[in-house]
């Protein structure tokens, strides 16, 4: 059984890694600092569990997303060829590839985001040079025709603009919401995303200008 701390670790890490880089190993509450040569165990110090480089292929690594359950992580390439990353978190020590889905050189998964539903993610198109693939793509692991072990990308979706940067998934209906920028006109995207095989574009929102993110409220 996975719990909420399994997120939070992941959720947070990045967030509090600036923050203790910033203030260095004092307390939260902002007392004394550590005394401790390494810090560890000091309020105030985040200690690392685990960490993988995964397949490291040239490039960089970008935005990750952790499923509600906790069992696994997605995270996006940016420029190169790594595309997306599955990870494996049953082991918070030793985190895992569980498959890697590679791009083209030509254009970057920024952007990586779980369906809501078991077995599915999404990722973005962001073109690197003119003519590359921009939008985004589904990724099946287990929902229908993938595995974990042999994901298969059962849709590409292409966008009008620019391509997607980031991308926000609805948390109880087949919704997704891709975000397309443009100077002149709304950025953000609805499609319908019932046959994970083919999003259905429904309309779209937002003031015009170049719309970066967006936020789904979440039920308490």
């Amino acid at each position: 059984m996975f719990d909420s701390s399994r997120r939070d670790v992941l959720k947070y890490s990045g967030i509090a890694a600036v923050a203790a880089g910033g203030v260095g190993t004092g307390t939260v509450s902002g007392g004394e600092g550590a005394t401790d040569d390494d810090g560890s165990g000091v309020p105030g110090t985040l200690e690392r569990l685990g960490h993988d480089f995964l397949e490291n292929p040239p490039g960089i690594y970008t935005y990750g997303a952790v499923r509600d359950d906790g069992k696994y992580a997605v995270m996006g390439g940016y420029y190169g060829e790594g595309g997306s990353f599955l990870v494996d978190l049953s082991d918070l020590e030793n985190p895992e590839q569980a498959h890697r889905v590679p791009s083209a050189n030509t254009n970057r998964q920024n952007d990586v985001k779980f369906d809501p539903r078991d077995g599915l993610y999404y990722r973005t198109l962001e073109p690197n040079v003119d003519g590359a693939e921009m939008g985004f793509q589904v990724i099946d692991y287990g929902y229908d025709v993938g595995t974990v072990e042999e994901p298969e990308i059962v849709a590409t979706v292409e966008t009008p603009r620019t391509g997607v940067h980031k991308l926000e998934e609805h948390p109880d209906e087949p919704i997704l919401y891709p975000i397309d920028k443009d100077g002149e006109e709304p950025g953000i995207l609805i499609y319908d995303v019932s046959d994970p095989s083919e999003p259905e574009y429904l309309s779209e929102f937002g003031p015009d200008g170049y719309c970066h993110d967006l936020e789904v409220d979440r039920p308490n």
